[in-house]
C-alpha cells in the first residue's frame, strides 16, 4: 500500500502501543490521522509527542460531553513528507492547516450523526415509532434554574427539519396538496415533501389530533389517530384516503342495486 488517506485508531488505553507498532518507513504513507487517546498517566502528551515527531500538524479537542471523562481525540495532518517548515514551505502549511481545520468538522458531524443513528436504532428496537423522540440534541450539561430544576426555557430547539434524510418530492394529487397545506400549517415548517415522517418532523400525538381534525374539515373524512401513526407520510395517507373513497364508492353503488332489486 502506497498511501493512507485516513488512519482512525480507537484501542482502549492501547493507542500508543499501536502507534509505536507502526514502522518507521510507512508514516509517510499516512496522510491524515485521528486518534481516541485516554489519557492516563502521561499518555495524551506521550502520543502529541510521537505524531510531531512523524512530521503531523495537530488539534487536540475534547467533546464537550466527555469533559468530565480522561478521552481526547487528537486529530492530525501531515506536513507531506516535510519536518522542518521554512519559507518556502509556509503557504503549504497554511493550506494544510486550513484543511485539518475543515476535516475536523467533518468528522465532528459524522460523530454527531453516528450518535444520533445508534440511539435512534436503540430507541426503534425497545418503543413503537411513535414515542420515538424526532430529534436529539447533545449536551455537555442541563441548563439549570437557580433551584437546581431544569431550565426547559434554555434548551435550545431541535431542527428536526434539517434532520429529514428523505429526498424532497412535491405533492401531485389534489389530496396530497391538501395533506401537505395541512401538515405544514400544523408543523410550522415551509415546505413538506410526501415522503417525509410525520413523526420526524417533530410531530406527537398532540399536533396528530389536530390532523385528523383538518382532515375532517378540508376532505370530509374521519381518520383516526391510529390510522396517522400507521401511514405517517403523505404519500401513505393519501393513498389509504383514496382507498377509502373508492371502498365509499362501491359501497353506495351496491346500496344503489340493492334497493332497485327490493322495489
Amino acid at each position: 500500500m502506497e498511501q493512507i488517506d485516513l488512519l482512525k485508531i480507537d484501542v482502549e488505553k492501547s493507542e500508543l502501543e499501536v502507534l509505536e507498532g507502526i514502522e518507521p518507513e510507512d508514516w509517510s504513507k499516512i496522510q491524515q490521522i485521528v486518534v481516541e487517546v485516554h489519557d492516563i498517566n502521561g499518555r495524551l502528551a506521550a502520543v502529541e509527542g510521537l505524531l510531531k515527531a512523524q512530521g503531523y500538524q495537530l488539534k487536540i479537542q475534547q467533546e464537550t460531553f466527555l469533559e468530565k471523562t480522561q478521552i481526547y481525540n487528537i486529530y492530525g495532518l501531515h506536513r507531506w513528507g516535510t519536518k522542518e517548515i521554512d519559507s518556502q514551505t509556509s503557504k503549504q502549511v497554511s493550506k494544510n492547516r486550513e484543511l485539518l481545520e475543515n476535516q475536523i468538522y467533518s468528522w465532528q458531524e459524522v460523530f454527531n450523526e453516528r450518535i444520533h443513528s445508534e440511539l435512534r436504532e436503540y430507541l426503534e428496537s425497545r418503543l413503537p415509532e411513535y414515542m420515538i423522540p424526532s430529534g436529539f440534541v447533545l449536551l455537555s450539561q442541563l441548563p439549570l434554574t437557580p433551584n437546581g430544576k431544569v431550565d426547559r426555557k434554555a434548551l435550545p430547539v431541535v431542527d428536526v427539519a434539517s434532520r429529514v434524510s428523505t429526498e424532497y418530492v412535491a405533492p401531485e394529487t389534489e389530496t396530497q396538496k391538501t395533506l401537505v397545506e395541512i401538515w405544514e400549517e400544523v408543523l410550522g415548517i415551509e415546505r413538506v415533501g410526501i415522503h417525509d415522517n410525520f413523526f420526524d418532523l417533530g410531530g406527537h400525538s398532540l399536533m396528530a389530533t389536530q390532523v385528523v381534525s383538518r382532515v375532517r374539515q378540508a376532505l370530509a373524512m374521519e381518520i383516526s389517530i391510529t390510522t396517522l401513526f400507521k401511514s405517517s407520510t403523505i404519500a401513505q395517507l393519501a393513498e389509504f384516503l383514496v382507498e377509502q373513497q373508492l371502498e365509499q364508492v362501491d359501497s353506495n353503488i351496491l346500496e344503489q342495486i340493492l334497493a332497485g332489486v327490493n322495489r
